[in-house]
């Protein structure tokens, strides 16, 4: 009987650190790279999008993605690329409203197939003016979804995918602070105190 219960009780321990491996294995997450420490309003720039913590044995053949800037008129999207390693895009012809607020129908595939943390492509932002817009990431089905291969399952369990926005914050160009005329007058009587004492000490 003792070695009955020490059986089960070695068995619960496996068991639970099994569990613990499938808790702590991070969800597979689309995000955008940092955004610049400074962003002026007239400044372009790109942010990279990237696709971290994907199955190691499930094989990502592609998907398709929104992208959407909550504030045009601070922030506006010009074009998304997607990384040449992607036989297939939409790249070129990128659905973008008038306004620059929706980038649609991103869609991208590859035959070879994508796991672990890779890059998928990038998008181009203007500042239009100062002020702050949340960009967000959205999947689109319109072109089925993303789409994964497993050799060793035809029915393989489908990772849900989490997708992280950024806000971004657009300042003024910083003005150059004139100095008060005080400290002209302060600068000027010194420079002539020192050349008086210069004076004095070459008369001495």
């Amino acid at each position: 009987m003792h070695r009955f219960f020490s059986s089960m009780r070695t068995l619960a321990v496996a068991i639970s650190l099994v569990a613990g491996c499938e808790a702590a294995q991070a969800a597979p997450t689309i995000s955008f790279s940092a955004p610049l420490a400074e962003i002026h309003p007239g400044s372009s720039f790109s942010l990279s999008i990237l696709a971290t913590d994907f199955p190691v044995n499930l094989e990502l053949l592609g998907g398709g993605l929104d992208i959407t800037s909550s504030d045009p008129s601070v922030l506006r999207i010009d074009a998304a690329t997607f990384d040449p390693s992607w036989e297939e895009s939409f790249s070129d012809n990128p659905v973008i409203d008038d306004a620059g607020s929706h980038a649609n129908r991103l869609g991208f595939g590859s035959f070879s197939g994508k796991t672990g943390s890779f890059l998928i492509g990038s998008i181009s932002f203007t500042a239009v003016s100062d002020g702050i817009s949340q960009i967000d990431l959205l999947e689109n089905v319109f072109n089925g979804g993303f789409t994964f291969f497993d050799a060793s399952n035809p029915n393989p369990a489908i990772p849900v995918i989490s997708f992280a926005g950024s806000t971004l914050t657009v300042t003024p160009v910083p003005q150059a602070v004139p100095l008060p005329g005080a400290a002209w007058l302060f600068a000027s009587a010194m420079a002539g105190f020192v050349g008086l004492r210069t004076r004095s000490a070459a008369l001495a």
